[in-house]
């Protein structure tokens, strides 16, 4: 949704949302590894976009927004763990409306999430006695990351 605020300025409001889902996994073969998943999905990001006239047809803007994503971590671990994503979003882009109707946009952008977490990964009641080739230290670790994005999309479309 845009609102004009002049004849070469206006101020878009939205929501979108990127379907599908992404994993980052640690797992191997041995029988003492600490096995953790982190899978992200249903990501929204809501933004504010001003929007500058740089001709008849076209027009460039700047994207700011909030973006959000759920959580889920399994494996290996007993302590507690983040169960959202939520970050800073900024793009660039241009959009270009041709007389037919048709119009072509490009936008470029990032995304700084906000750090996740994941505590007590491993198993502190192992020992070497209890199981051959366990770690004997009994020990477990926490993990921590700041994740960021890079994104780009061309858009072709009509106006009815």
């Amino acid at each position: 949704y845009s609102i004009p605020l002049s004849d070469s300025f206006l101020i878009g409001l939205g929501i979108s949302h990127t379907p599908g889902e992404a994993e980052i996994s640690k797992a191997d073969d041995a029988a003492n590894a600490a096995d953790i998943t982190i899978k992200a999905e249903d990501f929204y990001t809501y933004y504010i976009q001003p929007t500058i006239s740089v001709s008849e047809n076209s027009a460039v803007f700047l994207k700011i927004g909030t973006s959000e994503a759920d959580l889920k971590v399994t494996g290996n671990f007993t302590g507690t763990a983040s169960t959202e994503l939520s970050g800073e979003t900024y793009s660039l882009g241009t959009k270009t409306m041709f007389s037919s109707g048709m119009y072509f946009s490009a936008e470029a952008g990032f995304t700084e999430y906000d750090g996740i977490h994941v505590n007590d990964i491993g198993n502190a009641d192992t020992s070497a006695a209890n199981c051959t080739g366990c770690a004997s230290n009994g020990e477990t670790g926490d993990a921590k990351a700041d994740p960021s994005t890079a994104f780009g999309q061309f858009s072709v479309g009509y106006k009815f």
